[in-house]
């Protein structure tokens, strides 16, 4: 054959427009394709109701699927044919009784390394008149889009500001313990008892109670009863007695009240306020009084007919008679200092209890901190401190069996000690702890509800103005180009001179390819070995990712070609588009040629795409009264037409962008 593009023969030269074809089958199907698709496509087009015979066409043997066609029948076929996966040839027909028919072969090949098109299957380029104006709509909704998102996430910030706080997590509000060895606690929502092993009861919620405010301090009562201490608001305390079987609470007194101690015995209780001292009955009938002051935060026991309290002031414990004719009366003071307290500065005490016969007194600076938990023996006789974890607040300290329970009420359990003071495995307060779990998981949903919410708002402004911009751009760089509505078709297209692909092309991206491996492989191992966080390594991993797949989008997709004619250029794209027209309307630049908003990459010393070298003088010829065209718009353009290029681009700074996201977020 000549160096004429294959496919371009004879009736090509004489444009004649009596040449006839036939279309020709062999069975033989596109790679890519299913075998089974193309077959069911094949049969839907050319009306074949039996599947078993639409596939006796793909047997392998020649089949002249159709007969005596025009040149545009026969291109309008091939084309059809091609796109749902056959791969078909055309022959020239035989032109009479001793006519010799010619083969035509498939117009997808080259002579001497020329990439020339595929005739058949080139679709003319044309050009709405109206983009410009519809980019520039689109970029001023897209930005009205961002403003107003930009205000929703502003807006939620805002509210999420002034109305949202995490809730406040229910705490121990008051503990005591039975003769019986039950364990009673009170927490903002509910009374919890536990048996005398530990186990938790079933929890009585204290709404249901009737108990609407926080509880500050709990007294046993009869079986089955219970006396609570509440807050009632503007510095008072309400005293309720409740019967726990019946599920319900009366109210007995209000004042400024601080304390109770229930005696089981004589069935009374002890209550401690402001002025005084009181003894009440079960039914809360006032049965004495006494004037005694107590200490601000007081403490009540009773053990073997005395009432101990501490002191107001010092380092001590007050001796009181309980019973009811002398009750109040102060019968001693007991000095409760150990050897280092006065070095310690030791002047108050806390909560204690009786264990054994031993006593368990807190201590603390007259301020109130430095707290100190120490053990005295019958004769007050100090035995030592005890060990408590660090920053523990001693809250209550209650005699439970043979074992001491320490209480902060911060904190959703208690620290169990043995009658000797060694630590044993702290008492979990399991309903709180499900509790809390409970409100902190809602609370994080709410909480990244509200993130996610207003994260989607920004990143739903940042795309609109990122699209807007890109639309503002391709409006202004089509305002500049000149758009037409249809291409005229190619004539005499054998004339053409295609520019050969050029042999470096592959070997580059070869090279691209190993030195992407390679900075991976360093790379990874180099912030693995420095500690690099996992997200960061990630990251990295990411971009090179991106890259790696847009040199692999470019490795697969077809190349752009270029043809010339005399003072005439022939731009096919990528996807089988072309325009023609006169070289002097063209635009290009180092890398690009552009006739109106069709684009083609010819290539550069990076990445090289066609040789223009051999024909370096004719291209130079043609070009040399020819427009600049800007990268901005050659960039603009490729992106525009999703040529390979511009979609490898778009992948590596979607890869960049998104690692900085993940890095910086």
């Amino acid at each position: 054959m000549s160096g004429k593009p294959v496919g371009a023969e004879t009736a090509a030269d004489n444009n004649s427009e009596g040449d006839r074809f036939d279309l020709l089958f062999h069975g033989e199907v596109l790679s890519g394709h299913r075998r089974e698709q193309i077959i069911a496509a094949f049969a839907r087009l050319f009306a074949i109701d039996d599947t078993d015979r639409a596939r006796r066409f793909f047997r392998g043997d020649e089949v002249t699927l159709r007969r005596q066609l025009s040149r545009e029948e026969a291109a309008h076929w091939y084309v059809r044919l091609r796109r749902i996966g056959m791969v078909v040839a055309l022959r020239a027909s035989d032109r009479g009784e001793h006519g010799t028919a010619r083969a035509v072969p498939e117009p997808t090949a080259a002579t001497s390394g020329t990439a020339a098109p595929n005739l058949y299957a080139l679709v003319p380029w044309s050009s709405d008149p109206q983009l410009p104006t519809r980019a520039a709509q689109l970029a001023r909704g897209l930005w009205s889009l961002s403003a107003v998102a930009a205000l929703l996430a502003l807006l939620l910030t805002a509210l999420h500001t002034l109305l949202w706080s995490k809730p406040e997590l229910p705490r121990l509000r008051a503990a005591t313990s039975t003769a019986n060895g039950e364990l009673w606690l009170a927490t903002d929502e509910a009374l919890l008892p536990h048996d005398r092993s530990g186990r938790a009861l079933r929890a009585l919620s204290l709404k249901e109670l009737a108990v609407d405010s926080p509880v500050v301090a709990l007294a046993g009562g009869r079986e089955g009863q219970l006396w609570i201490l509440s807050e009632a608001g503007d510095g008072t305390r309400l005293l309720q007695h409740c019967v726990l079987e019946g599920g319900s609470c009366r109210a007995l007194l209000s004042g400024t009240l601080l304390t109770l101690h229930w005696l089981p015995r004589q069935a009374q209780l002890i209550l401690a306020h402001s002025g005084g001292l009181q003894l009440l009955d079960e039914d809360g009938q006032l049965l004495a009084s006494s004037p005694y002051s107590p200490a601000r935060n007081p403490s009540l026991l009773a053990v073997e007919g005395l009432l101990f309290t501490n002191a107001p002031e010092g380092p001590a414990l007050d001796v009181l008679r309980p019973e009811r004719t002398h009750f109040g009366e102060q019968l001693d003071q007991l000095l409760v200092l150990p050897p280092d307290g006065l070095r310690a500065e030791l002047a108050r005490t806390g909560p204690f209890a009786r264990i054994a016969d031993g006593w368990w007194i807190t201590l603390s600076q007259i301020d109130g901190s430095a707290q100190e938990l120490h053990r005295f023996d019958s004769q007050w006789r100090g035995l030592g401190a005890v060990t408590l974890p660090a920053a523990t607040r001693v809250d209550a300290v209650l005699a439970w069996g043979d074992r001491v329970l320490v209480a902060d009420f911060r904190r959703d359990h208690l620290l169990r000690y043995s009658a000797d003071g060694e630590p044993l495995a702290p008492l979990p307060v399991s309903a709180l702890q499900a509790r809390r779990d409970e409100l902190e998981q809602r609370a994080s949903q709410i909480e990244g509800l509200w993130q996610w919410s207003r994260t989607l708002l920004l990143a739903v402004a940042l795309l609109a103005a990122g699209l807007g911009l890109w639309q503002h751009l391709r409006a202004r760089v089509l305002a500049q180009t000149q758009l037409t509505q249809a291409t005229p078709p190619l004539r005499a297209p054998d004339s053409m001179l295609w520019l050969p692909v050029d042999p470096r092309r592959l070997r580059r991206l070869l090279q691209f390819t190993l030195l992407l491996a390679g900075l991976s492989l360093t790379g990874g191992t180099l912030l693995a070995g420095a500690g690099v966080s996992t997200l960061a390594l990630g990251s990295l991993l990411l971009v090179l990712g991106c890259t790696a797949l847009g040199l692999w989008w470019l490795a697969r997709a077809p190349l752009d070609m270029l043809g010339l004619r005399g003072s005439q250029l022939v731009l096919v794209d990528h996807r089988g588009r072309y325009r023609s027209g006169p070289a002097r309307e063209a635009r290009w630049n180092r890398g690009c040629i552009a006739l109106g908003d069709l684009v083609v990459f010819t290539g550069n010393r990076w990445l090289p795409a066609l040789d223009t070298t051999q024909h370096a003088r004719e291209l130079g010829l043609l070009l040399n009264h020819s427009a600049r065209l800007p990268r901005l718009h050659s960039l603009v353009l490729l992106v525009a037409s999703r040529h390979p290029l511009g979609i490898a681009g778009l992948l590596q700074a979607a890869g960049l962008v998104v690692s900085l996201l993940l890095v910086c977020l």
